[in-house]
């Protein structure tokens, strides 16, 4: 997970408030099977998300340099159920946010304020 959260978010890059994929939420599971087979399962902020092919293509070479690791595939989702209370309270503390995120970051992070 560590080397999955060296990934960061571009959007939340943009909006000033860099973060992993990890402390934003977006792992949403990892499988390990047989030797060295990693499957990592990507939440997206939105079904519009144009920055999945980086996030995939940062997440294999992340997690490839761990030592074992044979293969990697990286699925991402619909980008239907994130929001920025998936992030994690840590993270929001250190970046001076309080849940939830500002609306202004939000948007940049491609989540529509309800």
């Amino acid at each position: 997970m560590k080397r999955l959260n060296r990934v960061q978010d571009p959007c939340s890059v943009a909006a000033g408030r860099p973060m992993g994929l990890v402390d934003m939420g977006l792992i949403k599971q990892v499988d390990i099977t047989g030797p060295g087979d990693v499957t990592v399962y990507l939440r997206l902020t939105s079904p519009a998300c144009y920055l999945m092919t980086f996030l995939k293509r940062e997440s294999v070479r992340e997690v490839s340099s761990c030592a074992g690791v044979t293969s990697v595939e990286v699925h991402p989702d619909e980008g239907l159920d994130w929001s920025p209370q998936l992030i994690a309270p840590a993270t929001l503390r250190l970046t001076g946010t309080e849940a939830p995120v500002p609306q202004a970051v939000d948007i940049a992070l491609h989540q529509v304020a309800e």
